[in-house]
């Protein structure tokens, strides 16, 4: 679906999994497609200039300029972010963390220290779960996956006798809010203002096409697709997100994730 309005000039940059599909959907401009982690790299060396990137690089580097037109956010369950484990969660002793998003490790991280006072072990593995098939954990470890092989592999983990935790929906449960996983992002004041409504009217569109869009993937089932399109994310960037966002960098500041000049400025 082509936007027929002019669209400004720019490299511009997305997550490749299927929640984000509805943001781009109406773009004219190519979109350079890569994992979350590697998406940021690109930004940061100037090899883009607008990319939908995890919440993490904006804590990270907040002197990026926002362009609010659309985010990826949960408002119950994610769908897509889950906590594979076969012990308790106040059991868990060692986590596997996904090498994709930072956000999400984060929100790992935040959910055990802060929800079940829980401090296993932490790894990061090199290899990226976009093929592989990761292996159940076992012996009180557990495995965070996101992105489109979370949503590829839940039911294979859950026929394993794998425990699964969206960690959307526990952030919900413990805070009451929604969690935003990403947002746009542009390395200049300019490139943001002439993205803003491009990207607006690119959402609208994918928003009218839902059915079309998640008839088209192949990640799982098109009525699967359409209810996580429909109902497990949101993509408005508002109060409540906001409220979502600053409270996120706090609790990542008492785990010291985040140096306080970068809680001071965004809280």
């Amino acid at each position: 679906m082509k936007n027929e309005s002019q669209q400004p000039e720019g490299r511009i940059g997305s997550v490749p999994y299927l929640n984000a599909h509805p943001l781009i959907f109406g773009l004219q401009t190519p979109v350079f497609l890569d994992v979350p982690a590697r998406l940021a790299r690109r930004l940061r060396e100037g090899r883009l200039d607008v990319a939908l990137v995890s919440l993490a690089e904006y804590f990270s580097h907040p002197r990026y300029h926002i362009v609010p037109a659309s985010a990826i956010v949960s408002q119950h369950a994610a769908g897509s972010i889950l906590l594979i484990h076969t012990v308790p969660l106040d059991e868990i002793k060692t986590v596997h963390l996904d090498p994709s998003s930072r956000t999400s490790n984060l929100l790992c991280r935040v959910a055990l220290a802060h929800f079940f006072h829980r401090h296993p072990r932490y790894i990061l593995p090199k290899r990226h779960y976009t093929r592989w098939r990761p292996p159940c954990p076992k012996n009180g470890e557990a495995r965070l996956i996101i992105g489109d092989p979370a949503l590829r592999e839940r039911d294979r983990f859950k026929k394993a006798g794998c425990r699964v935790t969206d960690l959307g929906a526990l952030w919900r449960r413990h805070t009451g809010l929604p969690f935003v996983f990403a947002l746009w992002l542009a390395r200049g004041k300019s490139h943001a203002m002439a993205w803003n409504r491009p990207l607006l009217q690119a959402k609208a569109a994918g928003l009218r096409h839902l059915k079309q869009i998640a008839s088209a993937q192949n990640v799982i089932s098109p009525a699967a697709a359409l209810y996580y399109l429909r109902h497990n994310l949101r993509y408005h960037l508002g109060k409540r997100e906001w409220h979502a966002i600053r409270l996120f960098l706090k609790l990542c500041h008492q785990l010291k994730l985040f140096p306080k000049t970068t809680c001071r400025r965004l809280c």
